[in-house]
């Protein structure tokens, strides 16, 4: 599946390289966003897995006070994480309308 191009959600902050450090995900919701990213891409787009699980170690580990820009890759990786999430919005409120479950609510994802 290709992604590069795709919506991304406005829903999502990233707030990565800010002062303070931040969690990867908030809410304890990095297994469930995991699990979803190997189910919707599995295969070779998995390997794109191994360095997001990497950074967010690393992301816990930063001292509270340091800020730095994001590399390349760190980018990539967001723009990944955002379209996946848009994926998530769409399908969701197109389940709530099929099935006369009124509006679908859009999470938010503030710590990438």
């Amino acid at each position: 599946m290709k992604w590069i191009g795709r919506r991304q959600s406005d829903n999502v902050e990233d707030r990565r390289g800010m002062s303070g450090g931040g969690k990867a995900i908030v809410g304890g919701g990095l297994i469930g966003v995991v699990i979803l990213l190997l189910n919707l891409f599995g295969g070779e787009n998995a390997k794109m897995i191994t360095p997001l699980l990497e950074q967010m170690n690393q992301g816990q580990q930063a001292a509270p006070s340091e800020q730095r820009q994001l590399s390349a890759k760190e980018i990539e990786m967001g723009e990944f994480v955002a379209t996946v999430f848009a994926d998530t919005e769409d399908i969701w409120t197109k389940i709530f309308e099929e099935n006369n479950l009124g509006t679908y609510k859009q999470p938010k994802m503030d710590d990438l």
